[in-house]
């Protein structure tokens, strides 16, 4: 699920970096470009990170042109093995509207399991489900192949 706004303000990038490298800082996050084949295709972030509770949330985006083609699924398997490894956390948790069933598939493909759902009611995406999901990192499914 994306939070870029629409339309998309010209200094939308400024702001946004602003934002990671302050969190980030703070030990809050950990943000990745995904590239592929060192082309740029999207962003994986690991957010809201609590060391005490062992979990943090998962979220990404990947730009329309490279949908479907297993960069999500990769990235993702390779952000549960840092999150594992690296930050020693024991849960992820992300979210996603069910209707995109891309998205849905991505964290399946990775062990996630669907936690609820719940209709969002304000903003762009009012009247929609939301699908929230867990993936327990010591007991999820292998990385995802490259």
């Amino acid at each position: 699920m994306s939070y870029v706004p629409a339309p998309y303000p010209s200094d939308g990038a400024i702001r946004w970096y602003e934002q990671v490298v302050d969190r980030m800082s703070q030990g809050k996050a950990m943000v990745f470009a995904v590239t592929e084949n060192q082309v740029f295709r999207g962003i994986m972030s690991i957010n809201d990170i609590n060391c005490e509770l062992g979990r943090a949330s998962l979220d990404y985006w990947v730009a329309a042109p490279f949908h479907g083609q297993g960069i999500a699924t990769s990235a993702v398997g390779f952000a549960k093995e840092y999150a594992r490894v690296e930050l020693r956390l024991k849960t992820l948790l992300s979210h996603c509207l069910l209707a995109n069933v891309g998205s849905v598939r991505v964290l399946r493909r990775n062990g996630f399991v669907e936690r609820d759902q719940t209709v969002i009611t304000g903003g762009k995406f009012e009247g929609q489900m939301l699908g929230r999901f867990f993936c327990h990192l010591a007991l999820s499914a292998p990385k995802a192949k490259v």
